[in-house]
């Protein structure tokens, strides 16, 4: 099928694909650095691990809208899809760290947080102010 003398999946692979592995690879770096953040402000200033599984969903959430972000900055459009993409992909790493390291699967909690989040960050990046920062 030709959509406008391109390819279909020219297309997708263009405009979908590729911007959603970028920004599956930005929020994991987003989510690595918000961990550092949150788990020195968490053991310095607090003194305590209680609110470990707190710091640990806020970083999924800073890495899933940020690399959702970053996608929907990439494709210019579609950036609900884009950015639900980008969650899942965040996802598939973590699920494969997992069982790498522990042999089990990260709960559907982190997968439903991933793809909100990026689906977030997606709408954001595609409807972002070009003038300025950010």
């Amino acid at each position: 099928m030709y959509v406008s003398g391109r390819h279909t999946g020219e297309l997708l692979r263009g405009r979908l694909i590729l911007p959603a592995v970028a920004g599956a690879v930005w929020g994991g770096v987003c989510t690595v650095a918000a961990a550092a953040l949150t788990s020195a402000a968490v053991y310095y200033a607090i003194g305590s691990v209680v609110l470990e599984g707190l710091s640990a969903a806020l970083d999924l959430l800073a890495g899933g809208f940020f690399g959702g972000r970053a996608a929907g900055a990439l494709s210019r459009r579609r950036g609900l899809l884009c950015g639900a993409l980008t969650g899942a992909l965040m996802y598939a790493v973590l699920a494969a760290a997992g069982i790498a390291s522990a042999g089990m699967l990260p709960g559907i909690r982190k997968l439903l947080l991933l793809v909100l989040s990026g689906t977030a960050g997606g709408v954001c990046g595609v409807n972002r102010d070009t003038r300025g920062i950010g």
